[in-house]
């Protein structure tokens, strides 16, 4: 009896652990795996092109499935598996591939996944609300306005965002930030030195929406005339930055002959699986785009919700068409195509000191490229090392990243911090 009452004791104690082995080992089969080939979440050509970790001779739809999905990697432009686990976490503790658990449950239980679907009122914690502040403009000096796009789940401006914010505003003289969140009252303290208007409410509509919102204010103030600013620069929280101060990259454009610019995207997609277009993070739009009303058109024809792919589809890659089709001529910082800020993050840092890394492009770098990665951050903006997740890379990532924060914060007891 003594023994039956020490294993039941164990099983309780261990009920978690069994749980999530079982899971694991009952979906790890032929068929289960089949769910995710057939998936049409799942772009084989993506998934290998953004892991370059991976050797050539993995299969990579079973990794994705046994591996990748619970390291956060994405299996193609419209699915994210961090972004699914965290709007349904009990799918994060159930040990059950995210793609998998949506293509064989969700249509039953009408699960979402993706947060700009997402209504439910618990997505955001109570208290936080709707809330706007609107403050005097300063004059122009730098003759530039920015809008920064943003999003957080718990209602408060992170870490990442302030740097980012206090970045910008080195360079562009009226800063408007636009949340697709509610955020509490007492979180605008932090962004009241730096703003000239915010807004946060939940529009569904992710960066485009925020832009829109932030676009229109600008106009309407006045903070986008010919005496007030000769450029607006876009911008979203969708990066780490800047490393490098903005102005260099700044200075290096001033003299490429174009109407609109950004510091990632291709003339020449890789396999036609794209329209030649520039990424959504980072825009800089010319005197010659701002007096027309192009811009405006196109944003205030955005109405509703959208998910993930009409984002990208509809929004992100046509605009750059859509603009290019009114005659005007962009441009990217890479003209030779010789880096990609998602692929390359190390390159793009250290051959061509670009201001910004994306979250995502942390993904799938072996420990040596991250600890180069980490290395260039902490000497140039070492603030960044503490807001860095290591949930955005595999496992490696949280050695390399605890290691270089345990260096900054010796080099803070030694005084020598910069």
């Amino acid at each position: 009896m003594k023994l039956f009452f020490q294993k039941a004791q164990w099983f309780i104690t261990h009920f978690q652990m069994l749980r999530d082995f079982a899971a694991r080992n009952f979906y790890k089969d032929t068929e289960s795996i089949q769910v995710i080939r057939n998936s049409s979440f799942f772009d084989e050509t993506y998934y290998k092109r953004n892991n370059p970790d991976l050797t050539d001779n993995k299969d990579l739809i079973a990794h994705y499935f046994e591996h990748g999905g619970f390291e956060r990697r994405d299996p193609s432009e419209f699915f994210c598996s961090e972004e699914y686990f965290s709007i349904n976490p009990d799918v994060d503790k159930s040990s059950i591939n995210p793609l998998y658990y949506y293509e064989t449950h969700d249509e039953k239980d009408e699960r979402m996944f993706s947060t700009i679907q997402s209504e439910r009122g618990d997505h955001f914690p109570q208290g936080t609300q709707t809330i706007s502040i609107i403050q005097e403009p300063a004059p122009p000096v730098h003759k530039r306005t920015a809008v920064v796009s943003c999003y957080f789940h718990d209602g408060k401006i992170p870490d990442s965002l302030m740097i980012l914010i206090r970045g910008v505003k080195e360079i562009a003289d009226n800063l408007i930030l636009v949340g697709d969140c509610p955020v509490f009252p007492s979180e605008l303290e932090k962004i009241k030195n730096y703003v000239c208007y915010a807004h946060f409410e939940r529009h569904n509509q992710y960066d485009f929406g925020s832009y829109k919102i932030g676009f229109n204010y600008a106009r309407k103030a006045g903070l986008l005339k010919a005496d007030t600013a000769d450029e607006l620069i876009l911008i979203n929280d969708s990066c780490y930055g800047p490393v490098y101060p903005f102005s260099e990259l700044f200075q290096r454009m001033e003299s490429v002959i174009c109407d609109f610019w950004g510091i990632n995207g291709s003339k020449k997609p890789p396999e036609n699986i794209f329209k030649p277009h520039i990424s959504s993070f980072f825009y800089v739009f010319r005197r010659s785009v701002i007096n027309g009303n192009d811009i405006d058109d196109f944003l205030n024809a955005i109405h509703g919700k959208y998910d993930r792919s009409k984002v990208i589809c509809l929004l992100e890659l046509e605009f750059t068409q859509y603009l290019q089709k009114k005659g005007f001529i962009w441009q990217v910082t890479d003209k030779k195509n010789e880096y990609n800020i998602y692929l390359h993050p190390l390159t793009a840092l250290e051959t061509y000191r670009l201001p910004l890394v994306k979250k995502k492009a942390l993904k799938g770098n072996s420990e040596e490229v991250l600890n180069k990665i980490l290395s260039i951050i902490s000497d140039n903006c070492p603030e960044l090392i503490p807001c860095i997740q290591p949930t955005y890379t595999p496992r490696v990532f949280q050695t390399v990243f605890y290691s270089r924060t345990s260096e900054i914060d010796s080099r803070k007891n030694k005084k020598d911090f910069r």
